[in-house]
């Protein structure tokens, strides 16, 4: 089955806006969140597609030929630049938000890792903070102005300066 839907449709959904549609709302509710499935989501640049095709394709081959069965698919939905979100994947620039899901199971973890890090060595990455990724600060420090940084970190101190919102992720990809 294939389900193409605008993504402020998805919004109107959730919201339950359209909750009179509750069939196709609880298909779009599963198309987005597959409990079988690792999930990573990286900005790239329009430009750069092709590559991020080709290396998938490339890391994809690879882990198939070492496990066998292997499965993933992606999804894609193209977002305008925006000076106004800081340190968010599509801050100045366009992007396409790539999706990639990978069935749980033996190489999925590592299947993901070895794809960012193909991409970040070929082409300029943004990852999305509420998927999974493996970069650490210093990689995300490059991917934005330090400007961006300053900006971050000085709101975060004037909001949580105890650091009480801190953990071991904020640790990895922020310092604190």
């Amino acid at each position: 089955m294939s389900l193409t839907v605008r993504f402020s449709t998805l919004l109107f959904v959730n919201a339950g806006v359209v909750n009179r549609w509750y069939r196709l709302s609880g298909l779009i509710y599963q198309a987005w969140n597959d409990d079988e499935t690792r999930n990573m989501e990286l900005a790239v640049r329009p430009d750069d597609f092709k590559a991020f095709l080709r290396i998938l394709r490339s890391v994809e081959a690879a882990f198939q030929k070492q496990t066998g069965k292997f499965a993933t698919y992606f999804t894609g939905r193209y977002t305008g630049g925006s000076p106004r979100t800081l340190i968010g994947p599509n801050h100045m620039r366009d992007v396409i938000f790539v999706d990639v899901h990978v069935r749980k199971g033996p190489g999925a973890q590592a299947f993901l890792v070895e794809l960012e890090r193909q991409l970040n060595d070929a082409i300029a990455v943004r990852p999305h903070w509420g998927k999974e990724f493996a970069m650490q600060r210093c990689h995300l420090l490059r991917a934005w102005p330090a400007s961006c940084w300053a900006a971050f970190a000085a709101a975060k101190n004037r909001y949580d300066p105890d650091n009480v919102f801190s953990n071991a992720y904020t640790q990895r990809v922020f310092g604190w």
